[in-house]
Order: structure tokens, then sequence, then C-alpha cells
């Protein structure tokens, strides 16, 4: 990896950390935006998973075989698990702190993931790695949402920084750990799964709240980046 691509993985973790530290800035936006942002969000990540993780996928599957949709489906089952659970003990016992604590501890690994495989998921052109950071970004922001929902006031105080410190580990991890393509595949899988849940949970909304054609736009801008990324290399 060139000196130039390590600096563009940290160009981008600060995009990642700053989305994080600004994003109860974008939580104070009129409900109608977030609405839209929201929308618009869930068309960048679902089609970010089906053009781009479920290929990288396949080709993890060439070193670990047919388990690597298995790692991908464990990955869904534990968010979704541990969604089902916070959320239950939330209504049992009335505590949003325990609820937000563990909701972001959960979106802490997400990021540190996310970040961790950043060298297997950006573009070789800057520029298009500066389009990929700002539209997960915008992805990141979403799940901020859901918890700035609990509670602001303890988001506001600790939840950011937890997840910027999140996004800091991934960057130092992949830049000075040991590590193998088996990890950096079986990460891949088990962000895939993780990501497919939180756009069905946290960025598409009920369809009475749906913004469609935000979320085509953002399906829309991906397919562009995609096809541009595709046409550079």
């Amino acid at each position: 990896m060139t000196t130039d691509f390590h600096q563009i993985e940290i160009f981008v973790a600060i995009i990642f950390a700053a989305f994080h530290f600004f994003s109860y800035r974008a939580f104070q936006a009129r409900s109608r935006w977030r609405r839209i942002a929201s929308s618009f969000s869930g068309g960048l990540a679902a089609a970010y998973v089906c053009l781009h993780l479920i290929p990288e996928i396949d080709e993890g599957s060439h070193a670990l075989g047919q388990r690597i949709y298995f790692i991908m489906m464990i990955g869904f089952a534990l968010y979704y698990g541990a969604a089902i659970l916070s959320t239950r003990q939330r209504e049992r016992t009335g505590d949003n702190s325990s609820y937000l604590n563990l909701n972001l501890f959960l979106s802490a690994i997400y990021s540190f993931m996310l970040v961790y495989t950043l060298g297997e998921q950006l573009p070789g052109s800057p520029a298009l790695s500066m389009a990929f950071a700002l539209m997960i970004g915008l992805h990141l922001l979403s799940g901020d949402f859901s918890l700035l929902e609990v509670d602001s006031a303890r988001f506001r105080r600790y939840g950011r920084f937890v997840l910027m410190g999140a996004v800091l580990v991934g960057l130092v991890s992949a830049n000075r750990l040991p590590s193998s393509v088996a990890i950096v595949d079986v990460l891949t899988a088990l962000l895939a799964g993780s990501m497919l849940f939180k756009v069905f949970h946290n960025e598409l909304p009920e369809f009475r709240d749906a913004h469609y054609r935000a979320f085509l736009a953002g399906m829309g801008l991906l397919l562009i980046t995609h096809v541009a990324l595709e046409a550079s290399q």
C-alpha cells in the first residue's frame, strides 16, 4: 500500500469522525429534512451493499468458500438480536441509558469494521474516494440519528466521542497491526450483514414516512459512482 493511499485512508477516516461529531447538529434540523436524509442514505447504503460489498464477499469466498456467506448472515443476526433484546429491556425497565450504551457499543464496532476494511473498499481514485467517504458518512449519520432519538444529551456528551474513538482505533489497527486476507474478508462479511440490518432498521422509514424519490436518488448516485469507478480501472 502506497503512502498516498495511506493518506486517503486517513482523510476518509477524518470525514467519518466529523460526521459522528456533528451529527447532533444535523439532528436538530426539521424532521422533514431528516426523513429525506434517511431515505437518501438508505438508498446509498442499499446500493453500496449490492454493488460493492457483496462482490467483495464473492472474492473472499475464494479463500473461505461458502462459509463467507454464513459469516455475513451472522453479522445480520447479531445486530438484529441485539436490537430485539435492547428494545425489550428498554420497554420493560424504561432505562434509556442502558439501551443507548448497548447500541452505542454496537455502532462503535460497526465504525471500527468499516474503517478497518477501508483498504479493500476504497476506490483507486482520490476523487472517488472522497465521494465514497461523503456517501458512507451520510449512512453513519442516519445511524447516529437513531441514537440521538433515544437520548440526545448523552450522545452529545459522550456518545459521539466513543464513535470517533472507534474510527481512530480502526484506522490505527489497519495500519499498525499485522493482518491477513482472511481477517479482512471475515470483517467485510460481518460488515455487510450488519449494514443490511442497519439499512432495514434505521434508514428505510415506515411506508407512510418514506421519501421514495430521495431513496432512488441515493441509489442512483451510488450507481453513477460505481460506473465511474469501473471506468477508471
